[in-house]
C-alpha cells in the first residue's frame, strides 16, 4: 500500500513524549484503576457492613461470629472426644482468655465438661459468645471470651486489625477514589493525544492495528466484555483462587481497554477509521457488483432470450401498477389509475393461472415418464415456446426410454436365442459323450483306472447336461418366452406332492421336515409344471445345503388375501453373501460351496418362475437361518 507522504505542519509542535513515557503511563492507568476499584468496592461493601451507621466494636463483634461459631464446634467436637489436651493448646496459642464446655441437665443444673482459663476474665472481655449444639437428645453450650489485648497472632487479631483499618479510612475512601479519578481522566487523555506520533514527530502513524477492518476489532472488544461479564456472573463465592484470578482478568481487561482506546485514536487521527472498515469495503464492492451487474443486463438485453423477456414482463408490470398507483393518488387521473390498476390484477392473475395450468401439464408428463407410463403424448396447443421446448425435451426423454427398452428386450431375447441355439448344439455332442463314457466303463479292461475316468467323465457330462439345461430355463424364464398356463391350484397339495418326493433325501441328510398347515385348502392361480419346478429347486437347495441333523419348516397360511409359503432352515455353512447375491445367477450361499453339488442356478430359476405365475419370492438371512417366502395371490378360500 502506498503511503501519501504528509507534508509536516509547522505549526504543531512536536510531540515530547517517547516510548517509555507511555509505558509509564500505561503502568500508572492500570494502578489508578486498580485502587479506584478497590476503592468503590470497599466503599459499597463498608455501606453494606454498616460502617457509617454503626460502632466499631458492633461490627467487629458480628465478623467474629462465624469464627467463634467454628471454634466452638472445634472445642465441643474435642470435648466429645475426649480430646481435652488438644483444646487447651488451641486456646493456650490464641486469643482466647476464657472458654468452657458445659452440659445442661434436666434439673437445671450445667455440667461443666470443659474449662480453660479464669471465670473473672470473661466478665471483663470485650468480646464473648456462646454456642449451643444438640446431639440428638443431648445439648452442649461453649462460652468463648478473648482478651482485650489481643496479642497472639491469630484470625481474632488479624480480623480486629483489618476492621479498623477499614473503619478508619471509611471517609478517605472517597477522597482517595476522587483523586485516582481525576488522575486517571487526564492521563488517559494525554494518551489520546499523544497516540500515533512518536517524539518529536508532529504526523501520525498509523499501527498494525490500523489495518485490521474495524467491525472485526469492534467484535473482538465486544467478545471479550461479554466474556468477562460472563466470568464474573458465575463467581458466587469467597474462593481466594477465583477471586486472584479474577482481579487478574480484570486488570487485563483494563490494559486491553486502554490499548483500544489509544488505537481508535489512531484509526481516527490517520484515517483508517474509514479506510480499513468492512463497510467501506462492502459498498466498493456492491458499487463494482452493479456497474458489473448493469453491464451483462445491457448485453443480455441485446440478446433478450425468452428468460428475460419474462424478466421484462415481470418489471414492465411494476412500473405499470406504479403509474397506477401515482394516478389514483391524484385527482385528475384517479378514474384512469383504478382502470389502469384493475385491468393489471386481472391480467397478472390470468398470468398466474396460465402459467400453472401449463405447469401441472408438465409435472403431470414428468410424472407418468417416472411411474414407466410412456404412452400419452403432451398436448403442447397454446404454450409459450420456453414451455413448449421443455415439453419436447421430455417427449425426446420419452422417446429414448422406449427406445432402450426395445434395445434391452431385443438383447435378452437375441441372448436368450443364442444360449438356446448355443446349449442345443452343444447337448449332441455330450450326449455321445456321456454314451461312450456309459460304455467305456461296461467294458472289461485289466487297468482299473480306465473305469474310474470314465466313470468321472460321465459324471461330470451329466452335470454339465443338467447345467445347460437349467441355464436354458433360466433364459427363457427371465426372457418371457416360457410358456405359462395358468389355472386354479391347490397350494398343499403341490407343497404335499414335492415334500413326499423328496423325503428320502431329507432322511438321508438327516432333516425333519417340520409342516405347518399342510391340510389348507387355499386355491392360487399357478402352473402346477412351473410350481413342481419351483419347489423342487427350494427343496433340492435345502437337501444340499442344511445343516445335517436339524429341521426343516415348511409352513403354508393366508395374509391379507395372500398365499404364504415360507420354507426355513439353518445354513451348514455361513452366509456370507446378501439375500440379492442369492437371487443371481451362478451364485452359492458362501465360497466353500464353489466345489459342491449345484451350479448356482436353481433360487434365480426359482424367483423367475414364480413372478412368471404373478408371484413373488424373497429370500431373509438372519444368522444361520435361511428363509425363502413365496406369494400368491388367493382365488378360493375353500
Amino acid at each position: 500500500m502506498e503511503e501519501k507522504i504528509m507534508e509536516v505542519d509547522k505549526s504543531k509542535k512536536p510531540c515530547k513524549f517517547g516510548f517509555w513515557s507511555k509505558v509509564w503511563w500505561f503502568v500508572a492507568e492500570t494502578v489508578l484503576a486498580i485502587i479506584i476499584a478497590f476503592c468503590f468496592i470497599g466503599a459499597i461493601a463498608m455501606e453494606e457492613a454498616g460502617f457509617y451507621n454503626t460502632s466499631r466494636y458492633r461490627i467487629i463483634n458480628d465478623a467474629y461470629s462465624q469464627i467463634f461459631s467454628e471454634d466452638s464446634m472445634f472445642l465441643i467436637g474435642n470435648v466429645l472426644a475426649e480430646d481435652y489436651s488438644r483444646n487447651d493448646n488451641y486456646c493456650a496459642t490464641s486469643n482466647v482468655a476464657y472458654a468452657n464446655v458445659v452440659q445442661p441437665l434436666e434439673s437445671g443444673n450445667k455440667k461443666v465438661l470443659w474449662e480453660f482459663g479464669n471465670s473473672e476474665l470473661a466478665d471483663d472481655a470485650l468480646f464473648t459468645y456462646e454456642y449451643c449444639y444438640w446431639n440428638d437428645e443431648d445439648g452442649y453450650i461453649c462460652k468463648i471470651a478473648l482478651t482485650n489485648q489481643l496479642t497472639e497472632r491469630d484470625n481474632y487479631r488479624t480480623l480486629y486489625y483489618c476492621i479498623k483499618f477499614c473503619y478508619d479510612l471509611r471517609f478517605a475512601v472517597y477522597v482517595i477514589g476522587a483523586v485516582c479519578l481525576i488522575l486517571w481522566i487526564l492521563i488517559f487523555v494525554a494518551l489520546l493525544s499523544s497516540a500515533g506520533y512518536a517524539k518529536g514527530s508532529t504526523v501520525p502513524k498509523p499501527v498494525f492495528e490500523s489495518y485490521i477492518p474495524f467491525e472485526i476489532n469492534l467484535a473482538v472488544v465486544a467478545g471479550i466484555g461479554a466474556f468477562v461479564l460472563l466470568v464474573l456472573g458465575n463467581i458466587h463465592g469467597a474462593n481466594l483462587l477465583e477471586m486472584l484470578l479474577v482481579f487478574l482478568l480484570l486488570v487485563a481487561a483494563e490494559i486491553y481497554f486502554l490499548f483500544w482506546c489509544v488505537w481508535f485514536a489512531i484509526r481516527v487521527k490517520t484515517g483508517y477509521l474509514w479506510k480499513s472498515s468492512l463497510l467501506r469495503l462492502i459498498l466498493i464492492g456492491l458499487g463494482k457488483a452493479f456497474t458489473a451487474l448493469g453491464k451483462a443486463l445491457a448485453q443480455m438485453f441485446k440478446a433478450m432470450p425468452a428468460i428475460w423477456q419474462m424478466v421484462l414482463g415481470y418489471i414492465l408490470t411494476w412500473v405499470i401498477f406504479a403509474i397506477s398507483v401515482v394516478c389514483i393518488l391524484d385527482d385528475w387521473f384517479s378514474a384512469f389509475g383504478w382502470i389502469l390498476f384493475w385491468f393489471m390484477t386481472f391480467a397478472v392473475l390470468a398470468f398466474i393461472v396460465y402459467i400453472s395450468v401449463v405447469y401441472n401439464k408438465l409435472r403431470n408428463k414428468t410424472k407418468e415418464l417416472a411411474n414407466g407410463d410412456l404412452s400419452k403424448e403432451l398436448n403442447t396447443k397454446f404454450m409459450f415456446p420456453i414451455f413448449k421446448e421443455h415439453a419436447k425435451n421430455l417427449e425426446k426423454i420419452s422417446g429414448g426410454i422406449v427406445l432402450s427398452n426395445e434395445k434391452r428386450l431385443a438383447s435378452e431375447k437375441t441372448q436368450s436365442a443364442l444360449i438356446t441355439n448355443v446349449s442345443h448344439d452343444i447337448k449332441t455332442p455330450l450326449t455321445s459323450i456321456i454314451n461312450y463314457a456309459d460304455l467305456i466303463s461296461k467294458q472289461e479292461c485289466e487297468n482299473e483306472n480306465i473305469k474310474e475316468y470314465a466313470e468321472v467323465l460321465g459324471r461330470q457330462s451329466t452335470r454339465l447336461k443338467r447345467l445347460l439345461e437349467d441355464l436354458i430355463e433360466v433364459s427363457k424364464a427371465q426372457s418371457g418366452a416360457l410358456d405359462v398356463k395358468l389355472e386354479p391350484c391347490k397350494a398343499a397339495m403341490l407343497l404335499n406332492q414335492a415334500a413326499g418326493e423328496f423325503e428320502d433325501k431329507l432322511r438321508d441328510q438327516r432333516l425333519e421336515l417340520i409342516t405347518k398347515n399342510a391340510d389348507s385348502d387355499l386355491v392360487i392361480m399357478a402352473d402346477p409344471r412351473r410350481m413342481w419346478r419351483v419347489f423342487d429347486n427350494l427343496f433340492s437347495n435345502i437337501c444340499k445345503y442344511a445343516q445335517p441333523g436339524t429341521r426343516v419348516y415348511m409352513s403354508l397360511e393366508e395374509d391379507n388375501g395372500k398365499c404364504r409359503i415360507v420354507f426355513k432352515n439353518t445354513s451348514a455353512k455361513e452366509l456370507d453373501v446378501s439375500p440379492e447375491e442369492l437371487m443371481a445367477r451362478f451364485v452359492r450361499g458362501d465360497k466353500s460351496r464353489e466345489g459342491a453339488e449345484g451350479n448356482g442356478l436353481g433360487l434365480s430359476i426359482a424367483s423367475s418362475l414364480t413372478s412368471l405365475q404373478n408371484g413373488t419370492m424373497d429370500i431373509a438371512i438372519d444368522g444361520d437361518l435361511f428363509k425363502v417366502i413365496l406369494e400368491f395371490a388367493v382365488v378360493n378360500n375353500g
